[in-house]
């Protein structure tokens, strides 16, 4: 079958961009490619347009932890010592589950030299297309590969709407894909807007792959102690308020609070994926602001309560609660009012038939762009 290059964000402190790159492999070489994620960084591509080299983990910790209160009473050192052992632990993951390809893309002109190894090139899912954190980098839009070969699989924009400054240069871009789908509605009323054209909406990879999959990989784990306990993860909406309520819940229904964005400190093995995943699963309760701790929690059987980010943030936890027919008012609210059972009774028989659909169009697209190369070869080109 074909070889796929695979461009995605390659974020090695962000344990649900790992775990959907992991599932985007899993699916490919489900369907019988060979997939390798090809690792690279936003480039400056035009007047005005700066896009910054990779962080050091010292400096990841500063900006994540900036004013917020989620870190609590962690130290400057804490919050590095955080960040080196989720980094280590996200990588060894990724060697488990991702082929990677040495040679990373970090300017114009780096893609050039992989084109003739790739049979096609795949770009998503996650926030690929966010210009606040990629900046439209035209490697996100596959414009290194040639015409034909291109693929966008359930690529997100991240946000409801483009800034002015952004529109010109992201409907050049998408113009040249070949095949695109978008993991958000919001996503395919931006790629309509912009272009012109009806895109699909499919599953986040995490979804194309069963949750017997998942559960096997949180097996792996450490059993989350003490318990019982209640999870958080808290990306924006941290506030002291915030922590407040979460710990006054825990203690009305007798469970620990237990964070995932700082599990253990100095402990190795409450790092990385599948501590991610196990906690998830075996919690009582998980409050969140992020689309996939939702998710898992939805996919596991764990009540969740949805914090709102505000104003165009939660478009993606909203096209994702629609797939299993939750009514966003049930998960979104208060930290201190979760719901007492699971938003979804059987996820998997719900996502049975977006899998389906999702994998037929992934299919069909990898199919087609393989071809291009093959088309292409047969003319000299």
């Amino acid at each position: 079958m074909a070889s796929i290059g695979v461009v995605s964000i390659h974020d090695l402190n962000n344990v649900g961009n790992r775990l959907q790159s992991a599932a985007l492999s899993t699916a490919l070489a489900g369907l019988g490619h060979t997939p390798v994620a090809i690792p690279n960084t936003p480039y400056r591509y035009g007047p005005g347009r700066d896009a910054p080299g990779p962080e050091s983990i010292a400096a990841t910790a500063r900006r994540l932890a900036g004013e917020r209160d989620w870190w609590g009473l962690v130290d400057k050192a804490g919050r590095a010592a955080v960040m080196r052992a989720r980094v280590r632990a996200l990588t060894r993951f990724t060697g488990e589950n991702v082929r990677v390809d040495p040679r990373w893309v970090t300017a114009p002109g780096d893609g050039e030299e992989l084109v003739d190894d790739y049979d096609a090139f795949v770009t998503g899912s996650d926030q690929v297309w966010n210009p606040t954190y990629r900046f439209g980098c035209p490697t996100d839009f596959l414009d290194f590969a040639p015409p034909g070969r291109r693929v966008a699989y359930a690529a997100s924009f991240g946000v409801s709407e483009l800034p002015a400054r952004y529109v010109p240069h992201y409907r050049e871009m998408l113009s040249g894909l070949d095949h695109v789908s978008v993991r958000e509605h919001s996503g395919a009323a931006l790629v309509r807007d912009l272009v012109g054209r009806e895109v699909p909406v499919v599953l986040d990879p995490t979804m194309l792959v069963p949750v017997a999959h998942w559960s096997r990989l949180a097996d792996r784990a450490p059993r989350p102690s003490p318990s019982p306990f209640l999870a958080t993860y808290l990306l924006w909406t941290g506030d002291r308020a915030t922590q407040c309520a979460v710990h006054s819940l825990a203690r009305s229904r007798r469970l620990r609070a237990r964070q995932l964005l700082a599990p253990g400190l100095h402990r190795p093995g409450y790092y990385g994926a599948e501590n991610f995943l196990r906690t998830l699963r075996d919690a009582e309760v998980v409050v969140t602001d992020s689309f996939h701790s939702t998710l898992f929690a939805l996919l596991f059987g764990t009540p969740v309560r949805v914090l709102s980010r505000g104003p165009g943030q939660d478009d993606r936890i909203e096209s994702l609660l629609g797939l299993f027919h939750v009514d966003p008012a049930e998960a979104f609210g208060s930290a201190d009012d979760p719901p007492a059972a699971p938003l979804v009774a059987d996820p998997e028989a719900a996502l049975a038939p977006h899998r389906e659909r999702s994998l037929a169009w992934l299919a069909d697209a990898i199919d087609a762009a393989a071809s291009g190369r093959a088309r292409g070869n047969e003319n000299g080109t």
